[in-house]
């Protein structure tokens, strides 16, 4: 049951990451910067470790990102070898504008694919999954974006600004 909400959130993901002339990566990162917007700032580095890719493929994400005007570099506070990454306006509005349908399309895969009781079981699950902490690395990011394409309101039990955003129609990235 996992296995088929992981693949279909990715190709959710991957769906809109298109038709909005994004890759898969791009739309993550966006994702990720607005997790920190505008309180915090995200360096290249975490950007990377967050999506655990390699140096050469968080470049190529970046530049694409920086090339679309979306996402700009800033100096950091407190390091001045080091940049940090932001949301400009332009990136600001896509991913707000993104979100949603992720959401909705989420919503319809999973009502269409699961009838009352796999669906109970699926959120049971998934909660387990959060309350232990047991899902690490690109599993448990798809476990934490499924279980909110289903309950973005649930409360965040796992450390990390990665998994502890909320996205929801009405207030769009705010901490738990």
């Amino acid at each position: 049951m996992l296995f088929r909400c992981h693949h279909a959130a990715l190709d959710i993901r991957s769906d809109i990451a298109r038709d909005h002339g994004l890759t898969p990566g791009h739309l993550i990162s966006l994702l990720l910067l607005r997790a920190c917007y505008p309180d915090e700032s995200v360096t290249p580095t975490e950007l990377r470790e967050a999506q655990m890719l390699s140096s050469g493929g968080t470049t190529k994400v970046v530049r694409g990102l920086e090339e679309r005007g979306l996402v700009t570099r800033r100096d950091h506070r407190s390091d001045a070898r080091s940049s940090v990454l932001v949301l400009t306006e332009a990136g600001l509005e896509l991913i707000d504008a993104v979100v949603p349908l992720i959401q909705e399309r989420g919503r319809e895969v999973l009502m269409s694919s699961f009838d009352a009781d796999e669906l109970a079981e699926l959120i049971r699950l998934l909660g387990k999954i959060r309350r232990t902490g047991g899902a690490e690395g690109r599993l448990g990011a798809e476990a934490e974006s499924t279980l909110d394409e289903i309950s973005p309101r649930a409360p965040r039990h796992r450390p990390g600004v990665w998994t502890k955003v909320q996205f929801s129609n009405d207030d769009r990235g705010r901490f738990s």
